[in-house]
């Protein structure tokens, strides 16, 4: 089964790692940021297909990462992240050349919501896990429909709803999808117009309206409100 590629992002601002977050998630792309290098061991998973590394860190910079994932033998590409300047910026990618590490690109600080999806939209993997359609071997029954519900199977993906004069993210539109057990992320053509033949719409739209505000607050940055979040209806 072909995944969209995982994400690892380390950076000691964490709102970076939110802001790259919701980019790698509109994309169907898993995504998991650390504020520290030390994490590195633990979360450099096989599956990791992308390294987000800030060069200005306390504790251990971007240059000892660098050196920590050569030991590591890490074969993840690794894009440099840094508001320092651009000289800078080409001694670490020469140093990270020498430590057999491969670079990727580099996005200067501060950078917007936009720079982050257009770099990640060029490591996406093209066949990603969503299904336009169902196998024709393998049938959806109703009932399939209403075990997943009881399940939690269903779930939202957030795709960021941009302000254009600023380039901020100043909402989120909830997508529906199916988690389905055997057969990866199942996209809403596969069971929204079955649900509405079988008079399941109401309950799964409430379902899924339960779920949005109940993650909303996974969203709030620094004590500030949590952003709009669009759900359709």
């Amino acid at each position: 089964m072909t995944t969209a590629g995982h994400i690892l992002v380390i950076d000691d601002n964490f709102d970076i790692g939110e802001i790259v977050r919701a980019a790698a998630e509109s994309l169907g792309m898993r995504c998991t940021t650390t504020t520290s290098a030390a994490d590195l061991p633990q979360l450099l998973a096989p599956d990791v297909t992308l390294i987000l590394l800030d060069l200005v860190m306390p504790k251990i910079d971007g240059i000892e990462a660098l050196r920590m994932l050569s030991k590591l033998q890490c074969k993840s590409s690794v894009v440099l992240m840094s508001g320092i300047s651009k000289r800078v910026m080409e001694t670490a990618e020469k140093l990270a050349q020498v430590l057999d590490l491969k670079i990727a690109g580099h996005l200067q600080k501060p950078f917007r919501l936009a720079d982050v999806e257009r770099l990640l939209e060029g490591h996406a993997v093209p066949h990603s896990t969503v299904q336009a359609k169902p196998p024709a071997s393998l049938d959806i029954t109703d009932q399939d429909l209403r075990s997943a519900a009881l399940r939690n199977e269903f779930v939202l993906y957030y795709q960021p709803q941009i302000d254009l004069r600023s380039g901020l993210v100043d909402g989120l539109e909830a997508l529906a999808r199916w988690l389905h057990p055997e057969r990866g992320v199942l996209a809403p053509d596969c069971f929204i117009p079955r649900l509405e033949a079988i008079g399941e719409i109401d309950s799964f739209g409430w379902q899924m309206a339960e779920c949005g505000l109940a993650e909303a607050c996974r969203f709030a940055i620094n004590s500030q409100p949590a952003p709009r979040i669009a759900l359709n209806v």
